[in-house]
């Protein structure tokens, strides 16, 4: 925090040694994320009451806003390949909505999924062409498929109350219940709710093919 009560991003070498400065500005700079190749960071900056989503070289330098409008954006997930991002933005009229932006063109930006209830972009499956949402349905709370362009979305999980870890998500090939694990760089990896060194990585892709299609669109 500098004298002005701003806060900034800084990088720090694995193995010790000086803090590098990497974000310099107004506000409040957090929930740092990596892009898979490295060379940007995507971050979260908090000023005049809004929050907007923001990508800079990791090496510091002209940092971007990506986001554009409502009063929330935040929960900025990297595609595979580094070209695109998603995130969570929140309007006071429309509710929720998840968009997706190319780092080269962030006036792009496309609007995927929406709803006055709670859906929040997870992390994107293998390849790029979908992505990973978490829904919240008058059918209770889903993780569900979609692709970037707002098609195609399906249920692949159902969460349920657990007396054990509170809540647990059921998949569509058996009845074992799983938490959800948060790893870094690995936004969908579940644990067994009653085997606690049982962990997996989900493959959406190869649930996908039994899941339910969700008509409609958003609920």
């Amino acid at each position: 925090m500098d004298e002005e009560g701003n806060i900034d991003l800084f990088r720090i070498p694995r193995d010790g040694g000086k803090p590098v400065q990497v974000t310099v500005g107004q506000g409040t700079d957090f929930l740092p994320s990596w892009s898979p190749d490295g060379k940007h960071i995507a971050f979260t900056r908090i000023l005049s009451g809004e929050s907007h989503l923001w990508v800079i070289p990791a090496t510091g330098g002209l940092a971007r806003q990506i986001s554009s409008g409502g009063t929330y954006n935040a929960h900025g997930m990297w595609s595979h390949d580094s070209k695109q991002i998603a995130y969570l933005g929140i309007d006071s009229d429309q509710g929720y909505n998840t968009w997706v932006a190319e780092i080269a063109n962030p006036e792009g930006r496309r609007l995927v999924a929406s709803s006055p209830n709670v859906v929040i972009p997870v992390g994107w499956v293998e390849g790029g062409d979908e992505l990973v949402i978490w829904r919240q349905m008058d059918s209770g709370v889903h993780l569900c498929s979609i692709r970037p362009d707002g098609t195609g979305e399906r249920i692949v999980a159902d969460q349920i109350k657990d007396r054990n870890s509170g809540m647990a998500f059921v998949f569509p090939e058996g009845n074992d219940r799983y938490s959800q694990a948060f790893y870094e760089g690995v936004p969908y990896a579940f644990a067994h709710v009653e085997r606690a060194g049982d962990v997996f990585v989900l493959r959406v892709a190869d649930l996908i093919r039994n899941a339910d299609l969700v008509a409609g669109g958003a609920r």
